[in-house]
């Protein structure tokens, strides 16, 4: 349940403030920092509560949709099982962890597990990603987005081989992740392209150079992330989102999520405030 004193965080921006489907939301004339500020430290103080919440303008209307990959649509990540299947989990987990201390940047990280799955079979690829399944609430909201004429992104620090799939069965407009170099035997052996990696400042400008082409207002962008990979993309986009989001982009986000169904997006666009309790 949602902490009801998230119904007391008013400010003269915020035209009604209260409870949507027990999650707490305000329709405002502008961000209003102080209400997003109080919201977020509730998420990250309380780590382990079914915390939702959701602050935008009354007059914002989404022209597109971009969503993190793993452990944001699916539920897992690919690189792990892929690791798994070719027994070096222990040393991409090692490597996942330098990542995620600092001791390594992301690029270098990438590049020293890909390095591990040198010869690794396409079939075997192919097969982890598939085996993660897919969050609850995903494909109906892939599909509402479609239905409402929103383009619909994917972009990824995972693989374009394994994400290529999902684009596909959900109707993603177009899709962006790290392309693995094939040998003729179908094994793998490296990176497509080392030097153009598919990391947080790479998510944001292939979705700014993607809404130029595409005559859409940046401004009109909700982005759905859940990790530190996602914060420049989150600073890029008109609105973030996070499904189950990691501590260090919460304090990016204008609507969060730690119920397990992806539909609280399409409330999250949808509320107005007659809908307010």
């Amino acid at each position: 349940m949602t902490d009801s004193s998230s119904t007391e965080l008013l400010s003269s921006d915020t035209i009604k403030t209260g409870f949507y489907k027990e999650w707490s939301c305000s329709i405002v004339r502008d961000k209003p920092e102080q209400t997003l500020k109080r919201l977020r430290e509730q998420a990250m103080n309380s780590p382990q509560r079914p915390i939702s919440f959701g602050v935008r303008k009354l007059d914002f209307r989404a022209a597109a949709v971009a969503c993190d990959v793993d452990t944001t649509l699916i539920a897992g990540e690919t690189i792990d099982e892929m690791a798994s299947d070719w027994g070096c989990g222990n040393e991409v987990r090692k490597i996942t962890e330098q990542a995620m201390t600092g001791v390594l940047d992301f690029p270098e990280a990438l590049r020293l597990r890909v390095a591990r799955f040198k010869g690794m079979p396409v079939s075997m690829v192919t097969a982890a990603g598939q085996r993660i399944p897919i969050h609850e609430g995903v494909r109906e909201f892939c599909a509402w987005c479609r239905q409402h004429s929103l383009r619909l992104f994917l972009v990824s620090g995972g693989f374009e081989l394994t994400i290529s799939p999902l684009a596909r069965e959900l109707g993603a407009d177009r899709f962006w992740g790290n392309r693995l170099l094939i040998r003729e035997d179908g094994k793998l052996s490296g990176f497509y392209d080392e030097e153009n990696v598919v990391d947080g400042p790479a998510k944001a400008r292939l979705l700014l150079n993607e809404c130029k082409n595409s005559g859409i207002d940046p401004a009109r962008l909700l982005i759905i992330g859940d990790g530190s990979n996602d914060v420049h993309m989150a600073k890029a986009a008109g609105l973030a989102a996070g499904y189950q989001p990691k501590m260090k982009l919460i304090p990016y986000l204008d609507a969060m999520s730690r119920a397990r169904d992806f539909n609280f997006f399409q409330d999250f666009l949808n509320f107005s405030p007659d809908k307010l309790v």
